[in-house]
């Protein structure tokens, strides 16, 4: 099975879409986790305007110079820092480090969804993509130009694990509903 890909878009990307999206669904995830831990509505909404802007800086900047100056995009792991970045500067501006602690707790939480879904937007983009491939369930990419290229499903499998480990992270966050797999993979990390 092989899925084709057109890297034409016009006007609006889909990579744009799942970017917004993933920053919409990382920010109110991380927000009911911060509200439900006692982190005042005031912090929350230094999140939502630090944390996105942070985002894109560091992942703008890792790029640039990871590529000598040649080249900007974003880089997911500049975005990573970054949205840790926009939690302790929101967080540290109360001067309450408790908040601190439990702020950057709830964004590793979001974290994995929002990878998965911006790596959707890659997986439509063909911006990063696996080596070259021609199994099952390979990506074969036509872009503007007409340049055609076939290709591993690294998206796919990266949208799919990290869905999971979000899943599995929201589960043990949450104890009382499955306590005998909270025991078993939270008692070995005290």
């Amino acid at each position: 099975m092989k899925l084709n890909i057109n890297t034409d878009y016009g006007a609006i990307s889909p990579y744009s879409i799942m970017i917004v999206l993933a920053f919409i669904v990382g920010l109110y995830v991380q927000c009911r986790l911060n509200l439900n831990r006692g982190i005042s509505r005031k912090t929350l909404f230094k999140l939502i305007m630090i944390s996105p802007a942070a985002s894109i800086i560091c992942a703008l900047l890792l790029t640039y110079y990871s590529s000598g100056g040649q080249y900007i995009g974003l880089s997911s792991m500049g975005g990573l820092v970054g949205m840790y970045i926009g939690v302790l500067l929101s967080s540290v501006t109360n001067r309450n480090y408790g908040e601190t602690r439990v702020m950057v707790e709830n964004c590793t939480f979001a974290l994995p969804l929002m990878y998965s879904i911006s790596k959707i937007g890659c997986l439509f983009a063909g911006c990063c993509h696996g080596i070259e491939y021609n199994g099952f369930l390979s990506l074969h990419y036509i872009n503007a130009k007409g340049e055609e290229m076939t290709v591993f499903p690294v998206q796919l499998l990266e949208t799919v694990f990290l869905f999971i480990i979000f899943v599995v992270g929201m589960l043990l966050y949450i104890p009382h509903r499955l306590p005998q797999l909270h025991g078993l993979f939270a008692t070995p990390c005290r």
